[in-house]
């Protein structure tokens, strides 16, 4: 599965695995190796802006080339972290 796959299955919260990269879904969150990039939360998204790696960057922009509709944005979230929610009002942002 590519990587464009993996983020199409997310938006339609389907569980997703690329093999060959480190980019998976769990059909609620969207990870780039072990950290979430993205969540679905009570039916909005929130993308996680904060910079990892070239890597993790490629994974935001098929995410954000993909998604046309309005998300929410937060910043400042440690490399590992499983979940967005609690950083929501870090940055919470109409995008």
């Amino acid at each position: 599965m590519r990587n464009s796959e993996v983020v199409e299955a997310f938006l339609k919260r389907r569980i997703a695995v690329n093999n060959g990269s480190s980019l998976s879904s769990t059909g609620t969150k969207l990870f780039s190796y072990a950290t979430c990039i993205a969540e679905w939360s009570n039916g909005s998204l929130i993308i996680n802006l904060t910079k990892y790696s070239v890597t993790s960057s490629k994974h935001l922009y098929y995410l954000k080339r993909s998604y046309q509709g309005n998300y929410h944005t937060v910043l400042g979230v440690p490399i590992g972290e499983s979940s967005l929610s609690k950083y929501q009002t870090k940055l919470w942002e109409l995008k």
